[in-house]
């Protein structure tokens, strides 16, 4: 039987034991009522300690706030307890304010961890790295012994990018894995330089793989395994940098991913270690024949691996509680701007921009716990999330594979996961659904951002004033009147960050979909010579790749979902698991029937989140589910999905060129690849030669 439902039971365990703490104590500290101002992180006095056995206390005049524990962690020995209950079982005790006490960073303690365990290895580590000894004491690595290595390695790696020869030399799989990582590192340039000064040991990690990076390219398959590991962790490091700032710096209710945490950086501080003293010329070549013999790369990055699903088994569970939390927030805090001193006018203006866009949203699914952390941890998505600068990233993906319920999930988030400035981004959203009168037209989605942008920010209202009171309410169907006043609200918004998620493009009206495009074209062309003007605007549009907008988006970052399809079927596995055992609750389905029903559904090739979902409704509407239904409903094609595909079929252009790619794809006995598409689409009788075809190329 699947293990969601038990998941579900942990998280309803969770919120009870809340309510009953709570209750008991008015200092209680209740983590699902928090906000995303609850969320952040107080002012510290005298920065972080770099010493990893010692904490800096606060002076008398610091800023009251939940004191942390300075035990000593347990690296070796993880809780038996499930995380929710240790969670909630841990929340209370931190609830009395008392003077500030700051922890040393938690790369600070991996590392110590790890100089103890093995201090032959972190000594050559050091070495490697080109930290003097002098530079390094019993407890601490000085800032200014490691300012220059990241400097010089990172320069490095930047050389080594530029080297033509030498990347064309490698196997397309390094080379894959090495632009991949590289990226990020790159774009995460602005975090590492501050992190020296204030945490040298996260800097240790990316100075290792920085140098790592370019003495892997030589086209071994050593080095293949080698190199696929520091693509990992690279953007592993990337991850927790902020799901540290939302699990660990909110009090002891969350020390049980505090602690793993600690053990992952531990077992990454090791791998990047290992890999690069074996790597090394200067190391004793005794010495370096042990660690070959036990350096199996792919099996410590399955350790590595398997220790991050643990922790994320940790934030998902508290996700889950506060996104609930933050959408009951959600509802009270518009109710609060609803009752701000406004004139009736401006009352009356800011109604008429309105139309009902939250319901848009929430008609989708809500993400199932484990899903859509193929995206999260994509580098284009990791490099669009660390710019500093305004940029539109565009995530494309075949119907069904579940764009709309990850959006959905960013936006319930609160921006949390798609910011790295410590400030609550100003949030807009708009799902379009084809069909739908107020959700398919680009002027109702730039109508939603602007009642959202005015509901957060109040003062920017007087950019949309004069043409309320000086043009007819036909105005709110004028995109070029409409998408000036969007930019000028931006331009002058207040806070850092403004990010826009505008969900499923294509199905806006295609005359409509085609000016807002154009609009988003020439506003991340203009701004590219202007990238640090502030605020930021980042747009996050989801679609499926359609021609139109693949020509129309081409020289913009794009997020390929359709070259994602395995990450894409693990969840929707999970998700088939989850949906299973949740119908068994409903229909009282006996243990063996759901794994036959579990099976059967896991069974079909090329399934999407479309198809699963319209299943899972059909099944929903029997009175019961017999033997004979679970044998055969997983192969019975729903008769919605026919409707589904009909309606995308009927959106082309020339509808013979589509019927024609049809049949071809039908009567193929093989998928066929986009090339041999392209060659059986143009192929006429007579034609002798591949030169005599008329291909199709795109832009």
């Amino acid at each position: 039987m699947s293990a969601a439902v038990p998941r579900q039971r942990l998280r309803d365990r969770f919120l009870f034991k809340l309510q009953k703490k709570e209750n008991r104590s008015e200092s209680s500290v209740l983590l699902s009522s928090q906000t995303p101002n609850d969320l952040s992180i107080p002012p510290l006095v005298g920065g972080i300690s770099s010493n990893p056995r010692t904490a800096i206390a606060s002076s008398s005049n610091a800023v009251p706030a939940v004191s942390q524990s300075t035990e000593a962690v347990d690296l070796q020995q993880p809780s038996n307890q499930d995380p929710v209950t240790a969670c909630s079982d841990k929340l209370s005790q931190s609830a009395t304010l008392k003077p500030v006490v700051v922890e040393p960073s938690l790369w600070a303690l991996a590392y110590d961890d790890l100089q103890r365990s093995n201090p032959e290895l972190i000594t050559k580590f050091n070495h490697c790295l080109g930290i003097n000894s002098t530079d390094v004491d019993k407890d601490n690595i000085t800032c200014s012994s490691i300012d220059h290595v990241v400097r010089k390695a990172v320069e490095k790696l930047k050389e080594a990018r530029k080297s033509k020869d030498q990347l064309d030399k490698t196997s397309a799989t390094i080379r894959k894995h090495f632009e991949e990582a590289v990226k990020i590192i790159i774009a995460s340039n602005n975090y590492i330089s501050p992190a020296v000064s204030t945490n040298p040991y996260a800097a240790i990690a990316w100075t290792g793989i920085s140098l790592l990076l370019p003495l892997l390219l030589s086209p071994t398959q050593e080095n293949e395994a080698a190199i696929k590991g520091l693509d990992e962790i690279t953007v592993l490091i990337v991850v927790y940098e902020w799901k540290e700032k939302l699990y660990v710096h909110n009090g002891d209710v969350v020390s049980d991913f505090r602690n793993q945490a600690i053990r992952l950086y531990t077992m990454i501080l090791e791998y990047a270690a290992t890999l690069l003293v074996h790597m090394s010329q200067n190391a004793p070549k005794r010495w370096v024949r042990d660690v070959f013999q036990a350096g199996d790369w792919s099996s410590r990055i399955a350790s590595i691996q398997r220790l991050d699903a643990s922790c994320r088994d940790v934030t998902n569970a508290i996700a889950d509680v506060r996104t609930k939390a933050w959408r009951d927030e959600e509802r009270r805090w518009q109710e609060k701007l609803l009752q701000q001193p406004r004139q009736h006018e401006e009352k009356r203006h800011i109604r008429m921009l309105y139309s009902n866009y939250e319901a848009g949203k929430n008609v989708n699914p809500e993400r199932i716990s484990g899903t859509c952390e193929w995206f999260l941890s994509h580098s284009s998505f990791l490099s669009w999330r660390l710019s500093q600068s305004s940029s539109l990233l565009w995530l494309s993906a075949g119907p069904g594979c579940g764009k709309s319920v990850l959006a959905k999930y960013l936006v319930d988030r609160k921006g949390e996961v798609l910011t790295v400035n410590t400030e609550t981004p100003t949030m807009c959203y708009f799902f379009f659904k084809d069909g739908d009168v107020d959700r398919g037209d680009g002027t109702k989605a730039v109508c939603a951002f602007l009642h959202q942008i005015f509901m957060q920010q109040p003062h920017l209202y007087r950019h949309a004033q004069e043409d309320f009171e000086n043009k007819s309410e036909k105005f709110l169907t004028d995109l070029d009147a409409l998408w000036n006043i969007f930019l000028k609200a931006t331009t002058n918004a207040s806070g850092q960050e403004i990010i826009c998620v505008l969900d499923a493009l294509d199905e806006c009206q295609e005359h409509s979909r085609t000016a807002l495009t154009a609009k988003l074209v020439q506003l991340y062309s203009r701004r590219s010579s202007t990238n640090a003007a502030k605020p930021i605007l980042k747009f996050l549009v989801t679609s499926r790749p359609e021609f139109s907008i693949v020509r129309d988006f081409k020289d913009l970052t794009r997020l390929r979902g359709e070259e994602e399809s395995e990450h894409i079927k693990n969840e929707i596995d999970l998700v088939i698991k989850y949906k299973v055992g949740e119908l068994g609750l409903k229909m009282d389905l006996s243990e063996l029937d759901q794994s036959n029903l579990q099976g059967n559904l896991l069974s079909i090739p090329h399934r999407t989140y479309l198809w699963l979902y319209l299943v899972f409704d059909a099944i929903k509407e029997k009175l019961e589910l017999s033997r004979h239904d679970i044998a055969t409903i997983a192969r019975t094609i729903p008769i919605n999905v026919e409707k589904a595909y009909t309606a995308i079929l009927d959106k082309s252009t020339d509808k013979e060129k589509a019927r024609k790619l049809l049949h071809i794809v039908l009567a193929a006995k093989r998928p066929l690849s986009l090339q041999e598409a392209n060659v059986a689409m143009v192929i006429e009788e007579g034609q002798e030669s591949y030169k005599d075809l008329e291909l199709w190329r795109p832009d």
